[in-house]
């Protein structure tokens, strides 16, 4: 009772029975060095079952290897320690297994599975659960580790967590955990305080084991808490569509890889960015080596890192059980969609995210205010991408934003979206003929715009309770056309938007509309601008925002054309004929150019303002319309002629030569 079961040397079997049941020391604690087999040479066992202790104030180890299957209905070391159990078979623990404190455990199914159904404990030591086959953890398990780390592997199969099952290093401890399989990883309960959680599916996916039922054994309201976390898989990370389920994380930082879709719901703070760490594993007895690198229960180290969020194509996995069955072809058939929401904290990309194919992609915050920075490139190939904001959406000088003909959906929810200058956004592709999607930056207060490009398509800005400004100088809006919508201005006097589109409209408050064309461009109707909005499933709804016409403020209006004609058409339904409006502040509409004509085919009013239109060469105004500055000065300046065209009507647009001059006027015209 007071001292060690040694083998005597050798591989052949010491033990062999049903039931071996071994105990060294008495029970009574003792300082002796009472051990079950040694860190060199293990006790060599053929049961069925066994139960195996040591009772010793002092170090003590356990160290078996059984032949065949075994089930473990208990293994405990009494103090501090080292537990080594293999089996060359399947391994259950039907009972508890640990080490006091200090403990370094390998358990570890050679020939099958390993099924977890009670508790595994130490304290600030290592834990490795191996297996050839699939490691199981039932509802009821939990592995623990306070301070310590923990290293889960299948080698040929999968890691499967019951709804309920736990791995832990404590909700506010330093601790790594790591789990790596072959094929799927399933996952309810991972936990650490101020540690790196590392997840990696080698051939298959990373699988929530799904929300529980009333009364269920769940013990973390996330899937995974911990400071960090890395995740990488050969397919999806959660699941997308209509019965998708996303892993739930609290996570203060996040990288992740994929070959297929990744879902993943947050509930704190987060910042996407560069995740590395290094995770310990502990080793069993190799008596080929000599010295001390033989020695089992040994820690070995190796470190893994991963940046931003990539999503890749999808591959195909067999549906797991008894993970709900999901197929990972992808929510976009032969693409793969990011979604990555948060419903509690802020979101902050400091490291891309990107899907390399036609995926695609949302980020969104739903907790009260809650803000969204980007400060790298957030990218689809072709598919839509929304950023969502409850709260303030900004964008750093080196966030580059793009779809290659997506739609393009930014939304500041209860505050202003911030681009810093050197910043873009892109619904363009990149072929010669810059095709685009629709793109929209919208915010409840301001927009401050650094670079936007939506090729042919659309670009709609809605600023509700503020302003459109630009960040700089630099900063250049093109699209086809172009629709702006702002509460107080667009533009500032001294910093007017820079354009290049074919058709805009533009309605503003009080603080006007200042607009730089830098070639040709009508004013007119933009009719509805329809993008595809990104949901949580990684699905698409239609978002419109109704067509609108003219340019409109009670404050002053500044247009000019750097290098192109400017047409002016009214569209009755919309504008009640109405072209340009503005207030006392008066209008100044120029098309800049040797070559430029200013077209009017709709009124242009201001309310006791003075209006000035000037042209590079010819003023062509339509019979029927009226330009009325409710009593103060209008100036006619052309470099060619200024006249009266009774056919210009807002359809006739594109030839001169159609506008059948019939009458020139050489002075100001009143009304």
């Amino acid at each position: 009772p007071l001292g060690s079961i040694l083998n005597a040397g050798g591989s052949t079997l010491t033990i062999v029975g049903d039931l071996v049941t071994l105990t060294a020391g008495s029970t009574a604690a003792s300082n002796n060095n009472n051990n079950l087999g040694s860190l060199v040479t293990a006790l060599n066992l053929q049961a069925e079952r066994l139960q195996a202790q040591t009772i010793t104030y002092n170090r003590s180890v356990i160290a078996i290897d059984n032949l065949g299957d075994l089930s473990v209905e208990g293994a405990q070391v009494g103090a501090e320690g080292t537990l080594l159990l293999s089996t060359s078979g399947a391994l259950d623990l039907a009972g508890d297994v640990g080490v006091g404190s200090n403990g370094l455990i390998r358990l570890e199914a050679l020939g099958g599975v390993l099924t977890l159904k009670h508790k595994v404990t130490t304290m600030a030591g290592s834990i490795s659960l191996l297996a050839q086959g699939d490691v199981t953890q039932g509802a009821e398990s939990i592995v623990s580790n306070l301070g310590g780390a923990i290293d889960v592997e299948s080698f040929g199969g999968k890691v499967l967590q019951a709804d309920g099952a736990l791995l832990t290093v404590g909700a506010s401890q330093a601790g790594n955990i790591r789990v790596a399989a072959q094929s799927d990883i399933v996952v309810a309960g991972l936990q650490t305080g101020t540690g790196t959680v590392a997840l990696r599916s080698s051939q298959g996916r990373v699988l929530d084991a799904g929300d529980g039922v009333v009364g269920d054994l769940d013990r973390l309201s996330v899937d995974i808490s911990a400071a960090a976390l890395m995740i990488e898989a050969a397919a999806s990370i959660g699941t997308l569509g209509r019965y998708g389920e996303a892993i739930e994380i609290s996570v203060a930082t996040l990288a992740a890889s994929s070959g297929g879709d990744i879902a993943l719901s947050a509930s704190r703070a987060l910042s996407v960015g560069s995740v590395s760490a290094a995770f310990s594993r502990v080793s069993a007895i190799n008596p080929k080596l000599i010295g001390v690198a033989g020695l089992g229960g040994q820690l070995a180290s190796a470190s893994y890192s991963i940046s931003g969020m990539l999503a890749d194509a999808p591959v195909y996995i067999a549906p797991v059980t008894p993970a709900p069955a999901q197929s990972s072809a992808g929510v976009v058939p032969g693409a793969a969609s990011i979604v990555l929401r948060n419903s509690v904290g802020s979101l902050t990309v400091n490291s891309s995210i990107a899907s390399l194919d036609a995926g695609n992609v949302l980020l969104q915050t739903t907790g009260a205010a809650a803000a969204i920075s980007l400060n790298a490139a957030l990218a689809t190939a072709g598919g839509n991408l929304s950023v969502l904001a409850a709260g303030a959406l900004s964008l750093g000088a080196v966030a580059q934003v793009g779809t290659a003909g997506g739609s393009l959906d930014l939304q500041a929810g209860s505050g202003s979206l911030s681009m810093a200058a050197g910043s873009s956004v892109r619904s363009a592709s990149a072929d010669a003929g810059g095709a685009g999607g629709a793109l929209r930056l919208a915010a409840t207060i301001n927009v401050v715009v650094a670079a936007a490009d939506a090729g042919t398509g659309a670009l709609s800005i809605v600023a509700s309770t503020g302003a459109i400004t630009r960040a700089d100088a630099s900063s250049l809006l093109k699209s086809s056309a172009m629709r702006l919508q702002a509460a107080t201005s667009i533009g500032a006097s001294a910093a007017a938007l820079r354009t290049q589109a074919d058709w805009l409209t533009g309605l503003s408050g009080s603080a006007g509309i200042y607009l730089q064309e830098s070639d040709a461009l009508s004013i007119g109707r933009v009719d509805d601008i329809v993008l595809a909005r990104v949901d949580a499933r990684g699905l698409t709804g239609a978002l419109t925002d109704i067509e609108q016409s003219s340019l409109w403020t009670s404050g002053r209006v500044e247009l000019e054309t750097l290098a192109g004609s400017l047409s002016l058409f009214s569209s009755p339904a919309l504008d009640d004929g109405v072209v340009v409006h503005a207030g006392s502040a008066g209008i100044s509409l120029k098309a800049g150019g040797t070559a430029a004509d200013l077209l009017i085919f709709g009124d242009v009013t201001a309310q006791g303002g003075a209006i000035a239109l000037t042209a590079g060469r010819d003023i062509t105004q339509a019979l029927g319309s009226h330009i009325d500055s409710g009593g103060a000065a209008i100036t006619l300046s052309a470099g060619g002629d200024v006249t009266r065209d009774l056919y210009c009507t807002q359809d006739a647009v594109d030839d001169r030569a159609e506008l059948g001059v019939l009458e020139r006027w050489f002075e100001a015209l009143f009304v």
